[in-house]
Order: structure tokens, then sequence, then C-alpha cells
């Protein structure tokens, strides 16, 4: 995963696959990377940044998002940007509202707080429009799609 932020610089962060028991790599080369969802705080910009990798069902969002919440750096008075383009939403149109329930659990101190939505393929745009228009109507956020981070940072106001 590449990072990459104005100011401080740009990392890139790999993992590299070790097989002790000599087994095959190419065989296993085309799974998609361990499901996860990494969070992270920018005080300086008041901007939680949650980056959502490889294959994501209904279960890993909610398990995932739910450790979020509850840790110490989470800020629910950050705006956020969700970064879905390294990952395989599992998710069927039947599922949005469900992932929609999730977010009843999520501490919420802020209104009119900012989702930044960082999409690759049309199948995040469309998840992503979808949960959009969703959530609007449930909770007092306000999502919006980008494809790239700089768009992304500008619409959050930094």
């Amino acid at each position: 995963m590449l990072e990459s932020e104005k100011v401080t610089g740009s990392a890139l962060h790999f993992k590299v696959p070790f097989h002790e028991n000599g087994d095959d790599y190419m065989a296993n080369s085309t799974q998609l990377p361990a499901s996860s969802i990494q969070y992270s705080c920018d005080d300086s910009t008041k901007i939680a940044f949650t980056t959502i990798i490889g294959e994501i069902n209904l279960q890993v969002l909610q398990s995932e998002l739910s450790l979020i919440w509850s840790g110490s750096s989470y800020n629910p008075d950050y705006s956020v940007m969700v970064d879905i383009r390294q990952a395989f939403l599992r998710l069927e149109t039947n599922d949005i509202p469900l992932v929609l329930e999730l977010f009843s659990a999520m501490p919420v101190h802020k209104k009119n707080r900012k989702f930044a939505m960082l999409t690759a393929t049309p199948q995040q745009v469309a998840f992503s429009t979808m949960f959009g228009q969703n959530i609007k109507n449930k909770y007092p956020f306000i999502v919006e799609i980008f494809s790239t981070y700089e768009a992304g940072i500008n619409w959050l106001g930094v």
C-alpha cells in the first residue's frame, strides 16, 4: 500500500509471503490480501483515515468497525476519509440496510460529519453511491465519492 501526504511525505507498506514448507507461492498469488480495516487520525487537520483492504463482507465490516469505534485513538468529532480502493466488497444490495445499522453503533458527536470515499472501480463507486444516498436519510453524515486523495482532502476542507 502506498500512502502519500503533502508535507509529511510518502510511505510504502508491503507484505512478503514466507513459505516455510516450500508451498507453491504462485498457486496462492491470485488471492486477495487479508481483510482488514486500518484507522489513523491526523490531529492537525482533524481528519480520520480509514483504509479497507481485501475481501470485505458484512461480518468483517462489523467486527473491524466495532474494534475501531471502541479504540482509544478513535475520535468521533473528525471527518473521515474512507479508502476502499484496495477492497473487494462482498456485499449485496440487500446488505445495505444491515450496513447502515452498523453505523447506529458508531459514536457520533459532530453534526454534519463528512465522509470522503476514495474509489477505483465501478463496483466501489456503485456501493459508495448507494451507501451515501441511504446514510444521509438516517444519520447527519455527508458522503461524497472521489478517485484521488487530493480531491477528497480538498472537499474535506483541509
